[in-house]
Formats: structure tokens, C-alpha cells, sequence
């Protein structure tokens, strides 16, 4: 199984979440069991590491498997295995507490729920801090390709509110439009429309439309297309358009901003955004950046490629 931190930090806040329902699942199973002489008692301290670890593999199995289906015979005996022990040791320890005065499963699950919390907390902390520098690394990568205004009164001037970029990288294109469309504009729609071509195969395209309101109010209306370059090549964007089957009337459209742009694959954003900042703005004589016969730089941002490896002393708990 590939290990991914993010299906990780995932599933840590999923076991908190579901970790007594989880467990009540699996106590019946294990009363279930066949029986069979000669088990042995597992210490609390073992237990607990047990049902911790199952609960947490069942949440992992949840994230990583589509329609998962919950078998707790796939996770529990190598588990039992691992700490040397049986399904029937289970089985045996789960009786004997069950029997005792004091409740003893009811306070191994509390602890274990308090430390998927704590956990959580941990985990959302990183991850907080990751997607914040993937917010800094794609800001710093983006590309402004059109950015404009108008003040769009005749059939002529809508001309003006038409686009066309040639698209040479793939990526995420990001349509921004800030308008006011007055009430004494008399067309039946506006839409920002946009379609998204191969100029040499202009039937391989997608497109698509965002109603605008007409209210004499200022809105706005965005969308972000991801596009793979090998396949299309040019963007059209009408960023008011009418439609095609209308009588055409004399516009009243106020354009604040009109924008698009470009953000690189997430990838290509944080290589650029550490090789800029730890390669150029890092002062030689303050920082050690790399051993001159070191020629293979991947170790020095090694530590900055998702999943952020952030030192616990700095995580508030």
C-alpha cells in the first residue's frame, strides 16, 4: 500500500470522529468468534495499543478504498499478529473485561478517543500550514493574461467585452468579472461565456455559461477551468454575452474588472516558489544553502515538497 500523508492526516480525523462507532462494530465481531481453549489475557496497556491501531486502519482502509467494504478480519489479525497475539486472545480479553466490576473498556476507549484528538489537532495544524504554502507558491506563480475594464453602451462596444488567449501551458485559467448590468438594459440574458478550443480541431472543445444578474447592482462571477495544453490550445471568453437566438438591445453594462489568469500545476508552483526564495534571497553568509560539490539541489527543499514536514516544536498543542 502507497503511504500518502494526506489520506493520513484524512484518516486521523475520521478515526476521532468515528472511533467509539467503529469499535462497537468490532466488539460484537468479536464475541462472534468461534471459541476455543487456551487463550490468554491481553494487558490493558497492549489493548488499548490494539484497538487504537484497528480503529485507525479501519478509517485509513475508508479514505484509500472506493465502496469500502468494512471486514474487520482484513486489518485485526495481522494487527494481533504484529503484538503476538490471536483473534482468540481477543476474543478472551474483551470477556474477561466485560465481566469486571470496574468498567475497563469504557475508559481504554475514552483515551483512546482523547488521543485521536489530539491527533486531529496536530494534523490539522500541519495541514493548515501546507495548504498555506501552496496559497503563497501558486500566488507567487500566477500569470496575469487580460485584465481590463469598460463601459459598454452600443452593440458595437461589445466587442470589447471578447477574449481570445492562446493557451500554451497547462494549468488552471481563473475568469474574473466585476459588472453592473442597469435595468434599463433590455436584452433577455447576459452570460459570461467562455469556450475552451483546439484551433487546429475546433469540434474538440468544451464550453461553458454563468448567468449574470441585471439589477443596476455590482456583482461578481468567476470560474477556474483546469485545461491540458495537449488537447486544447485557445480560450475565448465573452465576459457578457446575450446568446445566440435573441434580438440584440442597446446595452447598459458597466465592466469594473475583467481578468484572467493563469496558475501553474501545484507541482511546477512549488518548485518555482523554493527555488526562487531558498536559491536566491537566502544571504550566503547567514545560510549554509549547499555544499559546493553537491550538485543535486533535491535535498535542499526536500523537507518543503508535500506533505510539509513541520517540526513538532513549533505545532501548538
Amino acid at each position: 500500500m502507497i503511504w500518502d500523508s494526506n489520506v493520513f492526516c484524512r484518516a486521523v480525523f475520521r478515526a476521532g470522529n468515528g472511533m467509539k462507532r467503529t469499535f462497537l462494530y468490532i466488539i460484537p465481531w468479536l464475541f462472534a468468534l468461534f471459541a476455543c481453549s487456551g487463550p490468554k489475557q491481553i494487558p490493558d496497556g497492549e489493548l488499548k495499543a490494539i484497538i487504537s491501531e484497528s480503529v485507525f486502519t479501519d478509517s485509513y482502509l475508508g479514505n484509500v478504498r472506493e465502496n469500502y467494504m468494512r471486514d474487520t478480519v482484513t486489518y485485526l489479525e495481522p494487527i494481533l499478529k504484529k503484538y503476538g497475539y490471536t483473534v482468540e486472545d481477543m476474543r478472551y480479553t474483551i470477556r474477561k473485561l466485560s465481566l469486571r466490576k470496574s468498567s475497563v473498556l469504557p475508559v481504554i476507549i475514552q483515551e483512546i478517543a482523547d488521543e485521536f484528538e489530539s491527533q486531529r489537532k496536530i494534523y490539522q495544524y500541519k495541514s493548515d500550514i501546507s495548504k498555506k504554502w501552496d496559497d503563497w507558491a501558486l500566488d507567487f506563480s500566477k500569470k496575469i493574461l487580460f485584465l481590463d475594464s469598460a463601459e459598454v453602451t452600443t452593440l458595437k462596444e461589445l466587442e470589447k467585452l471578447r477574449v481570445t488567449i492562446p493557451m500554451n501551458r497547462s494549468g488552471d485559467y481563473d475568469v474574473y468579472l466585476k459588472y453592473k448590468i442597469d435595468t434599463l438594459d433590455k436584452n433577455r440574458n447576459h452570460l459570461l461565456y467562455y469556450n475552451i478550443f483546439d484551433s487546429v480541431r475546433p469540434y474538440n472543445n468544451f464550453n461553458g455559461s454563468i448567468w449574470l444578474l441585471k439589477d443596476s447592482r455590482i456583482h461578481t462571477s468567476k470560474t477556474k477551468q483546469t485545461v491540458d495544453a495537449w488537447k486544447y490550445n485557445t480560450l475565448t471568453v465573452d465576459f457578457v454575452y446575450f446568446g445566440r437566438n435573441q434580438t440584440k438591445e442597446k446595452p447598459y453594462v458597466t465592466v469594473d474588472t475583467m481578468r484572467i489568469v493563469y496558475y501553474p500545476p501545484i507541482e511546477e508552483a512549488r518548485r518555482k516558489f523554493i527555488e526562487h526564495w531558498f536559491y536566491f534571497k537566502l544571504k550566503p553568509d547567514k545560510f549554509v544553502i549547499y555544499e559546493s560539490e553537491q550538485k543535486d539541489s533535491s535535498q535542499l527543499y526536500a523537507d518543503f515538497r508535500p506533505p510539509y514536514q513541520i517540526p513538532d516544536s513549533l505545532v501548538r498543542r
